[in-house]
């Protein structure tokens, strides 16, 4: 109780109603109600109570269930996922469960930890279909307008943790959310189970910063378009086969922590993708690279600068095959803004800061 940021001696679970009732500082929950009864006997909806202890493991799991809205929840501190949606069944005939939720206006920071991820993946939000054989992708997800900011998950560039983490779905919608994890990844979506049941998400609208990668959009026909991404590490986005990267701004990318240069657009792989109307400036790479056998990528204009310190604007293998461009490239050669790293030390793990502070700390965006 009205301990957010560090722990206290929690409220003692009873058997039953009437111990509660009899006893100062505890608890009893029953299938609908949470009964609480303070030491100093003041109204619970005065103060802010929160669940404690080592069983915090997540913040909420839903395991093969499908038509569930989570909404207007703050969730903290918790060992692994914030969130976790998963189907432990095969969906062969693609009716499964796990389809049809939606996660809104959540917030969700400090959670994960170092100790192992029991969905085998971890995020503040984590969703996972099923990699049986023939397990087809889970359908009708809409995550939008969420708020998640610092993970305590290991510092550095991650395919198995991020601060949205998608695996195995189809036709979502991921718009409107925030995300600063600066330990992880920021948006992923990549194949989980029959892989060509995967793809055409839409991420949108949505703002990152502070992360080590930011939005890995692997599954087929995804669709990348106008999101913003700035004072970041590692790459802007990637796209695969026939993935849509458009109207993004993307500027101010640092290398990750593992030292590596990593790329505005990072299109590796990205067969028929096509890139318009993207602004990708001051970032450590290339401001876009098309790579491995990706053939048939359209350049559709926008705006690719490698005048504030990248390597290139455009970076092309020899293996990739024609490059169609439509419309102009424009350089830009206004003097590049500070890089700012808006959090404390990314390696500190003992930093808590309130909401309030969180959001002071990465304005701006």
């Amino acid at each position: 109780m009205d301990a957010i940021y560090a722990q206290a001696v929690p409220l003692k679970a009873q058997a039953n109603l009437a111990v509660a009732i009899n006893t100062p500082g505890s608890f009893y929950s029953d299938a609908d109600t949470l009964y609480v009864h303070l030491i100093d006997g003041s109204n619970p909806s005065k103060h802010t109570i929160e669940v404690s202890g080592s069983g915090h493991q997540n913040g909420i799991v839903a395991i093969n269930k499908s038509f569930v809205t989570i909404q207007n929840l703050e969730i903290i501190r918790t060992t692994n996922s914030g969130v976790a949606f998963v189907l432990d069944s095969p969906n062969t005939a693609g009716n499964g469960p796990n389809q049809n939720n939606t996660l809104q206006a959540l917030t969700i920071f400090n959670t994960g930890s170092s100790a192992p991820m029991p969905f085998g993946f971890d995020g503040g939000i984590m969703v996972r279909a099923n990699t049986s054989y023939g397990s087809m992708a889970v359908t009708g997800w809409t995550i939008a307008k969420n708020l998640v900011g610092r993970l305590d998950s290991p510092v550095g560039l991650n395919y198995n943790i991020a601060g949205i983490n998608m695996r195995g779905i189809k036709g979502a919608y991921i718009a409107n959310n925030a995300v600063r994890t600066t330990t992880a990844m920021g948006i992923q979506d990549r194949n989980y189970g029959l892989a060509s049941s995967c793809g055409a998400n839409l991420i949108a609208n949505n703002s990152l910063s502070d992360n080590e990668g930011n939005i890995s959009a692997e599954e087929n026909y995804d669709y990348v378009n106008n999101n913003k991404i700035s004072n970041s590490r590692g790459f802007g986005i990637q796209v695969q086969s026939f993935g849509y990267a458009t109207n993004n701004l993307i500027a101010h990318l640092k290398t990750s922590t593992d030292g590596t240069l990593y790329n505005g657009i990072d299109g590796a792989g990205g067969a028929n993708a096509v890139y318009g109307n993207n602004n990708v400036s001051d970032v450590s790479g290339c401001s876009l690279t098309i790579e491995g056998t990706a053939t048939g990528v359209q350049v559709l204009g926008g705006t690719y600068d490698a005048t504030k310190g990248g390597q290139c604007a455009l970076y092309t293998t020899a293996s990739a095959g024609h490059v169609a461009f439509d419309g102009r490239t424009t350089w830009i050669t206004k003097t590049p803004d500070a890089f700012r790293y808006r959090m404390a030390s990314a390696g500190d793990r003992q930093n808590r800061m309130t909401q309030a502070k969180f959001m002071a700390a990465t304005s701006g965006q």
